[in-house]
C-alpha cells in the first residue's frame, strides 16, 4: 500500500498543514428510499461529495451549501452542525484536505449549474455510495450514516431525525 512507501512516509513528516474544505451529503428522498448524490472528480472521475475550499470567513456549512449548488446544481436546507469529517490527499505533492461534511436535504436540483459542463453526478442509494465513493475516507462517512439509519430502524426514518434534530441555515 501506498502509505507504507519509504516517499509516502517521507511526504507525512514532511507534509504541510491541512488544507480545510467543505463538502454536502446531498439527501433525497424517493419513494421509501432514501439517496444520496455524488459527483466524478474532473481529475480521475472517482465519486465524491461536492466539496471545495471555504471561502474568507465562510462557515463550513455555507460553503458546504455553496459547493453543493456550483458542482451539482443542488439547493436545500443545510445542517449547521457537521455530520462528520474525512481527510484524503491530492496532487504530487501528496497535500492532504481535511473535508467537514454537512448533511443537505435537496429541495431542487438546477439544470443548469457552474460546473454542468464539466461534472458528472448520479444519485445512489447510500449503501452503494459507501462502496462507490472513491476516498477511503469518505466510504468510512457514508457507512457511519448507515450504521445511525440502522439504529433509527431504517434510512427514511433517520432522514426525519437529521430534519428535527440539527439548526437549519436557510438563507
Amino acid at each position: 500500500m501506498l502509505e507504507h512507501t519509504p516517499e509516502f512516509q517521507s511526504v507525512l513528516r514532511h507534509r504541510l498543514p491541512d488544507i480545510p474544505q467543505a463538502g454536502a451529503v446531498c439527501l433525497r428522498r424517493t419513494g421509501q428510499d432514501v439517496e444520496i448524490l455524488l459527483v466524478g472528480s474532473k481529475r480521475n472521475g472517482r465519486w465524491g461529495l461536492p466539496k471545495g475550499h471555504i471561502e474568507g470567513s465562510e462557515t463550513t456549512y455555507a460553503a458546504a451549501e455553496r459547493e453543493a449548488f456550483e458542482e451539482a446544481g443542488i439547493r436545500g436546507k443545510v445542517s449547521v452542525r457537521p455530520f462528520g469529517d474525512f481527510t484524503y490527499f491530492k496532487g504530487a505533492d501528496m497535500q492532504r484536505y481535511k473535508v467537514t461534511s454537512h448533511i443537505l436535504h435537496v429541495t431542487s436540483v438546477a439544470d443548469t449549474f457552474p460546473e454542468y459542463k464539466t461534472r458528472e453526478t448520479r444519485w445512489f442509494l447510500i449503501n452503494d455510495a459507501a462502496i462507490e465513493a472513491g476516498q477511503p475516507g469518505l466510504r468510512a462517512l457514508l457507512k457511519r450514516l448507515l450504521l445511525e439509519a440502522s439504529t433509527s430502524g431504517n434510512l427514511s426514518r433517520a432522514m426525519t431525525d437529521f430534519e428535527v434534530a440539527p439548526i437549519w441555515y436557510d438563507p
